[in-house]
């Protein structure tokens, strides 16, 4: 039985007494800041250059000609734009690698030490990305190919059954539409305690998807209530932190933006501590410790002999191809 209340008060305490924990998400910010960078620069150059009646002439006598130049004008920010947008997918990576061990260091009550939580971040976030994608891939293609197979049989049944068809196409378009939902919320839930099996299991790719997969067997539905009271927390705590920084806005005016990314921490932190806290949760019902090859050793299942920290559990640490 997931203990969620007591998963949460986790995350949330350590939050509370443990600030440090929040640096690694400061991570996040300089692509964002790269980004608006950018953009700034490129929007003030633009107002300072054309005005609208410019504008107008200009793409009147020539569209494709004229946003060619504005291309070609902007090629070095457009550039950094771009390298800026990949690079904070490898940074995303990273700092989601950062928190399952931290969640581990919760678990067993160890000392929350950011250095290890990092050192072994830089081994296995290129094993988050790469699962990440493999992941996305497989959903999508399900979810899509659901819907297309689902259009094809409506169509198929209206254009051939009469009335009749149509009832059996409507039928059909129904029991699409709810598969579609069951697998978005089974994709979901898999994705909850994917990086947490990656990192702390040091597996990847189809191997870490299997064993998310195993994992929710018999756990779904208190996954979802997980999921769920998840969505509620964090709008309450977004409609208060919106409610704050207009507030603020009165008070500090555009610097109120800074706070609204401090904000920001908050949620991220106990989002991603939360997942993993609850991947710990329910490994020890599902892990057959005998072909594991990572951190899969839990206190209940071994005399209540805490395991080793996850650096010493470690395997080989190899990037995948």
């Amino acid at each position: 039985m997931v203990n969620i209340e007591n998963l949460f008060n986790n995350a949330f305490s350590t939050i509370r007494t443990e600030p440090k924990i929040l640096l690694p998400l400061v991570l996040n910010w300089i692509p964002i800041a790269i980004i608006s960078l950018a953009m700034s620069i490129m929007a003030s150059d633009f107002i300072g250059k054309y005005s609208l009646d410019t504008l107008r002439i200009a793409f009147e006598k020539e569209k494709f000609g004229f946003i060619t130049q504005l291309f070609n004008e902007n090629i070095y920010l457009i550039a950094m734009i771009l390298l800026a947008i990949s690079t904070s997918i490898f940074i995303s990576s990273f700092v989601n690698a950062v928190y399952p061990t931290i969640s581990y260091q919760i678990y067993y009550k160890k000392k929350i030490l950011i250095s290890e939580a990092v050192s072994i971040a830089k081994k296995r976030y290129l094993k988050v990305l790469w699962t990440n994608i493999i992941f996305n891939i497989i959903s999508m293609v399900v979810i899509f190919g659901t819907i297309f197979l689902g259009i094809i049989l409506f169509a198929v049944f209206v254009t051939v059954g009469g009335i009749a068809g149509v009832g059996i196409g409507l039928a059909t378009a129904i029991i699409t539409a709810l598969l579609m939902l069951a697998l978005i919320v089974y994709v979901s839930a898999i994705q909850l305690i994917l990086e947490p099996v990656v990192v702390i299991e040091n597996i990847y790719g189809l191997s870490a998807i299997e064993k998310s997969h195993t994992l929710l067997k018999g756990k779904l539905f208190e996954v979802l209530i997980f999921l769920i009271l998840l969505i509620i927390a964090n709008g309450l705590y977004f409609a208060m932190a919106g409610l704050i920084a207009g507030l603020l806005e009165f008070v500090i005016g555009p610097y109120t933006t800074i706070i609204e990314l401090l904000l920001m921490l908050l949620p991220s932190a106990f989002i991603l501590l939360s997942y993993g806290l609850l991947y710990l949760e329910i490994a020890p019902a599902s892990i057959n410790l005998s072909d594991s090859p990572g951190l899969v050793a839990h206190p209940q299942e071994q005399n209540n002999t805490p395991p080793p920290p996850p650096e010493e559990l470690k395997q080989s640490d190899s990037s995948p191809d």
